[in-house]
């Protein structure tokens, strides 16, 4: 983790202060100071847009990115990667207390949809 040190804090806010100060005077009071070699006021406010444009699309490449690594929704690795614990694979001592294990796909279809209501729905759809 990066700790801000006293002298980094205190660079951040002359820099800041520096900017400001910059964006709202005008020019001709800095040209009367004797500052005549500075940036445009177009950069005054071009740099903050240009930084949220950048975090906005660092956002949209970062989720873009995650999608691109996530498995397809009709791949059997979407619901069975090398790391499923089943229930077979318990030992006698893990079955003594309550585990917790994946559910193979067809019982849960079961639990959510009900065998039952299955059958008659493959029967109506012959009946018809």
């Amino acid at each position: 983790m990066f700790i801000f040190t006293n002298t980094t804090i205190a660079f951040l806010i002359i820099t800041a202060v520096f900017y400001i100060l910059w964006a709202y005077i005008p020019d001709d009071v800095l040209h009367s100071i004797g500052i005549t070699y500075h940036p445009s006021k177009y950069w005054a406010l071009a740099i903050p847009v240009w930084i949220s444009a950048l975090v906005i699309f660092v956002f949209w490449m970062y989720e873009g990115f995650n999608m691109t690594l996530s498995q397809p929704y009709h791949s059997i690795y979407a619901v069975h990667d090398p790391h499923c614990r089943w229930e077979s694979d318990l030992t006698d001592e893990q079955r003594k207390m309550p585990a917790l294990y994946d559910l193979p796909l067809t019982q849960v279809n079961a639990a959510i949809f009900g065998g039952e209501r299955t059958a008659e729905r493959e029967e109506e759809k012959k009946a018809m």
